[in-house]
């Protein structure tokens, strides 16, 4: 789904990533994504716990969906920042997580 806004037929980027997040309530389906069924996301949260990481910056944070997850793994005990070029999408994000810390660039 999320092809249409990114490539053009050439393979050259499109990149409307504004239009996309605007047109699509969510074009990578990353609300439905299963993380904890993924090992490298359980990889992820097992190195944070044991490095005592408090803090996370997301870059192509997306609506935050992602972010939420790791968030909520960790008891909501980790500053989380992110970027994204959509400000569709950090918006979305700002509401996901209010204590989070998003921009749009």
């Amino acid at each position: 789904m999320y092809n249409n806004y990114v490539w053009n037929k050439d393979g050259t980027v499109k990149g409307q990533f504004e239009l996309m997040y605007v047109e699509v309530e969510d074009p990578w389906l990353h609300s439905q994504e299963e993380y904890g069924e993924l090992s490298t996301s359980l990889y992820l949260i097992d190195f944070l716990k044991s490095k005592n990481i408090k803090a996370l910056h997301s870059i192509g944070c997306g609506k935050g969906h992602y972010e939420k997850w790791i968030f909520n793994q960790l008891n909501q005990k980790l500053s989380i920042s992110g970027v994204d070029l959509s400000k569709t999408a950090i918006e979305f994000a700002k509401k996901l997580i209010p204590s989070g810390f998003f921009n749009a660039s």
